[in-house]
This record gives structure tokens, C-alpha cells and sequence, in this order.
């Protein structure tokens, strides 16, 4: 099914800037001292990669996308539930998110038989694949609130720190972007493509994101590989099999996009 139906959202959000700063300007601010303030601590919980979204660990739908165990269709596969036991068992994990307008629950909806699904199917979706990981987990699980109703990403953030946020303790707020997290899965890549198509098909192809005429040559929507230096390595051969993902399917696009790397003094 392709993620280009995801939202049902009509309000016009033409007043908001989407370009605060280029993409080098972003680069060189997380690059800077100034930019320690955006890995201020380390993420405990699991919500959407939606970039409405803020202060999680980002997955698809909370990780509704992801492979189901061939036992039970209600949880991820135990290669990832396994995971996510022991970032709990550490500390590291405390609360499974969901949120209203979920497109990934959507996508996983059209995806198990149901090309059209309603409103009030969506969110029970999203909330029962939630409530299953949460139980599965031995955690809390709550309703995530979004900034807004319409998508304003104009990149896609892949933050191996497990540490990065968009918006600092002080408030102060990067470009928006959608938050991808492969420290849940520990590098499950050929999931995280996926992620980074929807991403990218939602910013420029569907009528609620930003739209493919909002990005140009100067305006270019980011991939941004967040560096970690304590992981050297981290990202292997992800950065080729995201240039191929464009040339496959958004070639036309290729000169508005722009993949970088950061390196935060972290």
C-alpha cells in the first residue's frame, strides 16, 4: 500500500516558516557548542517518528510497521520485543506513546485488509497496538500530543545518540523533521528504509505535507545522519541504500534532496 493516503487533515498551515535556517546552518549549529543542548539527556520512551511529535525515541507508529511475531500478530517480532525488554530491564525504557491521526497505524490498517479505514479505526489501532506492547513491556502507556494538525517536516532526523530532541530544554526549536531512532531496533536498517520512504512520500507527495513545490535547490529537505563518537561505524552501508531508495523512487526529487552526516560535541 502506498503512504501517500495518510492524513485527513484540511487546515492551511501556509503561515508557518518552514525554513528557519538552510540545512549548512543547521549542520554547523548541532555541530557547535550550542548544539550540546539538543542531547541534553537520554530518551525513555516510544512514540511515532511524527515529527508533531517531540522527546521519544521515534518509530513508525510506535513500531506498529514492524514484523509481527508469527505467535502472536498483536506484538513486534521477538527480535525487537527481546530489545525493548532489556532497555527496560536498564532503565532505559518507561513509556510506550500513541497519538490521534497516526498514519502509520493507517498504513498498517490498508496493509491487513482495510483499503479505507475510518477515523475511529485508526486510533483504535493505534491504541491497541500500543496497550499490547506496553502490556508485553510491563509499562505505562498514554496518548502523545502533537503540535498541530498538518505535516510541516521538512527532513528526516536518524539520531544514533539515543539522546536527540528537536526542542532543547530551553525551547528553542530546530527545523521540524520526522525523529527515526535505530537504537530500538539495534540497526534493523532494512526497517528504518522504510521509515525513511513514508518520510519522505508524506513531505512531498501527500496534500497534507509540506508538498514537493516548498523544496528547491536552495531549500533542500535533509537526511540527517546523527553521529555518535563513542559508536564510530554506526551507519554502515545505510547512507547507500537511502541514495538508492531516491534514485528507485525519487529521482525527480534527487536535486531537493540532500543527505548529510553531523558530528555533535556530544
Amino acid at each position: 500500500m502506498s503512504p501517500l493516503e495518510l492524513h485527513d487533515h484540511h487546515e492551511d498551515d501556509e503561515q508557518i516558516d518552514l525554513f528557519p535556517m538552510t540545512n549548512e546552518q543547521l549542520k554547523n549549529l548541532l555541530e557547535s557548542s550550542e548544539g550540546k543542548k539538543y542531547f541534553e539527556g537520554k530518551k525513555k520512551e516510544i512514540q511515532c517518528m511524527d515529527g508533531r511529535l517531540n522527546g521519544g525515541d521515534g518509530m513508525g507508529g510506535s513500531g506498529i510497521l514492524y514484523d509481527r511475531d508469527p505467535n502472536n500478530s498483536e506484538l513486534p517480532a521477538p527480535e525487537l520485543l527481546d530489545k525493548l525488554k532489556k532497555r527496560v530491564e536498564r532503565g532505559e525504557l518507561t513509556k510506550i506513546t500513541w497519538h490521534k491521526d497516526c498514519g502509520a497505524a493507517k498504513i498498517f490498517l490498508q496493509n491487513n485488509g482495510n483499503p479505507n479505514p475510518k477515523k475511529e479505526e485508526i486510533i483504535e489501532a493505534a491504541i491497541n497496538f500500543s496497550t499490547k506492547l506496553a502490556e508485553a513491556l510491563g509499562l505505562p502507556f498514554e496518548e502523545a500530543e502533537h503540535a498541530g494538525p498538518n505535516h510541516t517536516e521538512t527532513g528526516i532526523y536518524i539520531d544514533s545518540t539515543d539522546r536527540f530532541t528537536e526542542i532543547s530544554k530551553d525551547g528553542a526549536q530546530l527545523r521540524n523533521g520526522f525523529v527515526l531512532s535505530p537504537e530500538l531496533t539495534e540497526k534493523n536498517f532494512n526497517y528504518h528504509i522504510k521509515e525513511v520512504d513514508i518520510a519522505i512520500s508524506i513531505s512531498f507527495d501527500n496534500p497534507h505535507g509540506p508538498g514537493a513545490d516548498k523544496f528547491s535547490p536552495d531549500n533542500k529537505y535533509f537526511i540527517m545522519l546523527i553521529n555518535d563518537p563513542n559508536k564510530p561505524g554506526y551507519f554502515g552501508n545505510f547512507k547507500s541504500m537511502i541514495e538508492e531508495l531516491i534514485e528507485r523512487k525519487y529521482k525527480k526529487y534527487s536535486d531537493r534532496i540532500e543527505i548529510m552526516e553531523v558530528n555533535p560535541q556530544i
